[in-house]
């Protein structure tokens, strides 16, 4: 679900639409495509608006080119008009396959492969990732007693409550999605409660996974804080085979950083006197894993970094600390 204009991100000094903000180089969009790649998910469908499709053409065009050369389908559900959190997902019905819905403002390390099977063997209608929130009252609350509340029972200066939240992720059967009003502007809630009232069941998975609602500036930075402390998880997504695997090696010039080799087919060990980043980057031809470190003198060896790669891994290597520049 990548619809929104992003009002509340512009509200807090960073302009242009949610999906595409960047957490540590890669935009939120793509770091949710690939979530759902690592989950085994095959075929995508971005719900977007009218506007965003014509506007961001060129950006989900080359996602899309580069998700096939993986062997994933990506198309674009463009509503016409807004349809809610949840209203072009009935457009998927009838696949005979579960859905599974993520808000491409969210970032967590929530396993969803995981999430479908449990899905399945629920045999619920509707599945619902949940997790806990601590939120603190920003006021004082008066409790009074329950059989005279015109009395103090006590005061407590801004409480703070453990509350169980939708982590905006859901998987659906595709008989349950049948069942939703099709076309028509609908939330998450809606459904869930239509599926109830219905007498079905919707299941709660509750989990302790890491999760980022990157709504504004500061849920921006938590998201690129999430990728960097996650790694593992959120950086090498991809499970299957590789283009190309190998070191890119960083020298520094005047204080620059400046991407100069790119060595292929090596042996890749940890170094111990310096850090290495290790990443994927999806080009038109697959997914190269880049493990990146630093290197006071120019290497030799190796051939020129490739033209898809240079943008992309500058961006990422740039966001990764504030103290490290790269050139162009």
């Amino acid at each position: 679900m990548a619809g929104g204009d992003g009002t509340r991100m512009a509200q807090s000094g960073i302009h242009g639409r949610k999906p595409l903000a960047p957490a540590v180089g890669v935009t939120l969009l793509e770091r949710n495509l690939w979530m759902l790649a690592r989950a085994g998910c095959r075929e995508i469908a971005i719900a977007t608006s009218a506007r965003a499709a014509v506007e961001e053409k060129s950006f989900t065009d080359d996602l899309a080119r580069r998700a096939a050369s993986i062997g994933m389908v990506v198309e674009l559900l463009v509503e016409e008009r807004p349809l809610g959190n949840f209203g072009a997902v009935t457009r998927l019905s009838g696949r005979n396959k579960p859905v599974v819905v993520v808000f491409a403002d969210n970032l967590t390390t929530l396993d969803l492969g995981e999430l479908v099977r449990i899905h399945g063997q629920s045999k619920a209608a509707l599945t619902l990732a949940a997790h806990n929130e601590l939120f603190r009252m920003p006021y004082g609350e008066l409790r009074v007693r329950p059989d005279d509340t015109s009395r103090l029972l006590n005061y407590v200066e801004k409480p703070s409550y453990d509350i169980l939240i939708s982590s905006g992720i859901a998987v659906i059967s595709d008989a349950a999605l049948n069942l939703v009003p099709r076309d028509t502007a609908l939330g998450l809630s809606t459904v869930s409660n239509i599926l109830i009232d219905g007498g079905l069941s919707v299941h709660i998975h509750r989990h302790a996974s890491p999760w980022v609602d990157a709504n504004d500036s500061n849920g921006l930075r938590a998201a690129a804080a999430l990728v960097q402390q996650e790694r593992a998880i959120l950086e090498s997504w991809w499970p299957g085979p590789l283009k190309d695997e190998g070191i890119l090696t960083l020298g520094s010039a005047d204080g620059l950083l400046t991407p100069h080799e790119w060595f292929a087919g090596v042996s890749i060990s940890q170094c111990q006197s310096k850090p290495i980043w290790t990443f994927d980057a999806l080009t038109s031809t697959g997914v190269v894993r880049v493990h990146a470190t630093l290197s006071e003198f120019r290497a030799g060896g190796g051939h020129p970094l490739p033209p898809d790669l240079a943008g992309p891994i500058a961006a990422r290597l740039e966001a990764t600390s504030p103290v490290v520049q790269v050139g162009s």
